[in-house]
């Protein structure tokens, strides 16, 4: 879980960053469409349009990319189990509520006891 939250900690630094620096790139192109009669209300226009073609070429690529490793852990895990492993995507997100798992009591080797070991 840390190393999770440390890999998105960094990512969301690198896309700040790359979006700093684009930004910054920009300001002599809006100075020019400004004195060219361009309002600020278009500049915005297109920087949003801009913004969302990069989403969505993204977006595609990325699927691109990562469907067919997930249909190969598929196919794999179908076979070492002997059972139909079907990829279903999803495009909503349903977030699960943790359940909470009954534990035994003190010293009967449960998950209780492993957990208070490492504390």
């Amino acid at each position: 879980m840390m190393l999770m939250v440390i890999a998105v900690g960094c990512s969301v630094i690198a896309v700040a960053d790359s979006m700093a620096m684009a930004a910054h790139g920009r300001r002599r192109d809006c100075g020019v469409m400004k004195s060219a009669g361009g309002t600020v209300r278009r500049l915005l226009a297109i920087s949003g349009g801009e913004t969302i073609l990069v989403i969505v070429i993204g977006a595609a690529l990325g699927v691109l990319v990562t469907l067919p490793p997930l249909a190969g852990m598929a196919c794999g895990l179908s076979q070492a189990t002997s059972s139909d492993v079907g990829l279903h995507l999803s495009t909503r997100y349903r977030p699960g509520r943790r359940r909470r798992h009954r534990q035994g009591p003190a010293g009967a080797g449960g998950v209780r006891d492993t957990a208070m070991a490492y504390r």
